[in-house]
């Protein structure tokens, strides 16, 4: 159940940072680090994603949806005039997801449920 309130608190923060005037760069001088977090963001979201709701619904349709909600919010910002869209983010997102996976099931397969053999 943790992992769920997690799950939720997460991406309600993240929803609102995605959207929200950002006036300079990140760190400066480290030109590819948003994408970096966007790598680690959507690891993470992946990862409470299927410990939380593994149990209740298909794990190709989490990741469907996670990689959809990854997108919407891509295509969100290139509606503002202080963001913009990029390929670039979604593929950060792709590969993030595609982490948490690997670690979930990694993780799962250390314990005795095997839930991991699902996706």
């Amino acid at each position: 159940m943790i992992f769920r309130y997690l799950f939720w608190v997460t991406i309600i923060f993240i929803t609102f940072l995605s959207l929200k005037e950002i006036s300079q760069e990140i760190i400066p001088g480290l030109p590819f680090i948003d994408k970096l977090i966007h790598f680690f963001v959507y690891f993470f979201l992946s990862f409470l994603l299927l410990k939380g709701y593994i149990q209740k619904f298909s794990p190709r349709l989490l990741i469907v949806l996670l990689f959809f909600y990854g997108t919407s919010i891509e295509i969100l910002q290139g509606f503002t005039v202080y963001r913009s869209a990029e390929i670039t983010d979604l593929i950060a997102n792709f590969f993030g997801i595609l982490f948490g996976i690997l670690m979930y099931k990694y993780l799962s397969k250390s314990s005795s449920k095997g839930d991991y053999e699902k996706i």
